[in-house]
């Protein structure tokens, strides 16, 4: 499963040369969770050390490589940065180790569109389970969904995976004030594009995706996701609910973002590793793993969305970060 994950958030980027504007949206699956609880399935993907049993285990950041006084400093940075709880609810992970933890790290609440990341641990499942594959179509699980509009037989669930489908429900479009997309994303609406032509971030499209996952899956997603990965890792203290413009060309797939060449020629985060991926979501909410380093480092909250600046924000955290880090360890 580990291989996936990775594979899957290497492979992510989308390369389709045009964007349609949108704002960030709000629906997932993985409504509520702590720091501690978004950390865990990213470990099955960064860390090659330990992986927390009944308690986790603890070490200081130098013991683990990380210069503790540069780690604080870009914790710090969080802190006064951010409104709501700032860095409270924080966890720093290296190597599988706690090195880092805010005080309210186990506060639940929503976590709101990193949760689409665990849609692709779903899919990512599935494909080991020799369920489907990145280009199995769509409507192989859902054959109604090009009745009507006769493009939407050509969307796969890699189109779904890297918001490129141009799926659209009757009652919602992008152009409206509704954060949430439409109520009725499962009725069909004219196609926005041809699929894999173009990126757009949208809930109707993700609503649909979850949709023909759990036909795939043949169960609730919540279920699946329970026994396959919750379970067996000691995942516990979450819920599986039901159901600013962001431009993902070279940077966005399988519901995460990636540190990739965006249209400008430049990363988001220059001074993160370029294989550092990210699960985000609104008021702040990120998980961000960083491959060549071995680390995660979750801030979860309820305020404070960066908007425009959050690229930049985040940079300035690694550039705070990275001079205390030892890649040889």
């Amino acid at each position: 499963m580990s291989r996936i994950i990775t594979h899957l958030a290497r492979e992510a980027a989308v390369t389709c040369d045009k964007h349609r504007s949108d704002r960030w949206r709000r629906c997932g699956a993985l409504r509520f969770a702590s720091a501690l609880v978004l950390v865990s399935p990213a470990l099955l993907a960064a860390s090659a050390g330990v992986f927390p049993g009944r308690d986790w285990q603890a070490a200081s950041p130098d013991s683990q490589g990380v210069n503790a006084a540069k780690l604080n400093e870009a914790m710090d940075y969080i802190q006064a940065n951010s409104g709501g709880p700032g860095a409270a609810e924080s966890v720093v992970v290296r190597h599988g180790y706690l090195i880092w933890k805010g005080s309210q790290a186990d506060t639940q609440h929503s976590s709101w569109s990193c949760s689409k990341s665990f849609a692709s641990t779903v899919l990512g499942l599935l494909i080991e389970d020799d369920r489907c594959t990145l280009d199995t179509r769509a409507a192989n699980f859902l054959p109604k969904i090009a009745d009507r509009y006769p493009a939407y037989a050509d969307i796969t669930l890699r189109h779904f995976a890297t918001m490129t489908s141009g799926y659209d429900g009757v009652g919602g479009g992008y152009a409206d004030k509704n954060m949430d997309g439409s109520s009725t994303w499962s009725d069909p609406a004219p196609p926005l594009f041809a699929p894999g032509s173009a990126f757009s971030y949208w809930d109707d499209a993700q609503s649909q995706f979850g949709h023909v996952l759990t036909l795939a899956a043949g169960e609730e997603l919540g279920r699946y996701f329970k026994r396959r990965i919750a379970d067996p890792i000691g995942m516990t203290n979450w819920h599986w609910g039901t159901h600013a413009s962001a431009d993902g060309r070279g940077i966005y797939g399988f519901n995460c973002w990636v540190n990739g060449i965006k249209p400008d020629g430049k990363r988001p985060w220059p001074s993160a590793p370029p294989r550092t991926f990210l699960a985000r979501g609104f008021n702040n909410n990120v998980c961000f793993v960083v491959l060549e380093w071995d680390l995660v480092l979750v801030r979860i909250g309820t305020a404070s969305e960066p908007g425009t600046r959050f690229d930049a924000f985040w940079d300035t955290v690694f550039t705070k970060l990275a001079p205390g880090i030892d890649s040889r360890r």
